[in-house]
């Protein structure tokens, strides 16, 4: 299969796209892997609390982070606490929030053991990745 890049203001390097799921409950759990095909802009990540948390503060938190290679980066905790079901929250990312192929973006829970949240992630293709023909 062939390859190609496309100008700087094509569509598949200016629309946006969603990954969105549910994370794993449990203390210090990963959840939600996303692995990028291509070289990948992350722009933020919106929350909804599922299942309040029993922790205040960052015990019911998300980290958010990336891992490429050996080289895990932390990009920012968002604090859940004791929101009830329904809360919502957005968090935009650094400008430096990006993936190479293959690298994988997930979260990874607090010390809280009930908390759960559901998930969308906002990502753009970099201008100049390479796209399957």
């Amino acid at each position: 299969m062939a390859t190609k890049s496309m100008a700087y203001d094509h569509p598949e390097y200016v629309i946006r796209r969603n990954f969105s799921g549910v994370n794993t409950s449990g203390a210090g759990a990963s959840s939600a892997s996303f692995v990028a095909f291509q070289n990948t802009k992350l722009h933020a990540v919106s929350f909804k609390v599922l299942t309040a948390g029993t922790s205040a503060g960052a015990g019911n938190a998300a980290i958010i982070r990336s891992v490429s290679g050996t080289t895990t980066t932390n990009y920012t905790t968002v604090a859940l606490g004791t929101n009830t079901a329904g809360y919502t929250t957005r968090v935009e990312l650094p400008s430096t929030a990006t993936m190479l192929p293959f690298d994988n973006f997930n979260f990874v829970n607090g010390t809280d053991a009930t908390g759960r949240f559901f998930f969308a992630l906002e990502y753009s293709a970099l201008p100049g990745a390479e796209v399957s023909e």
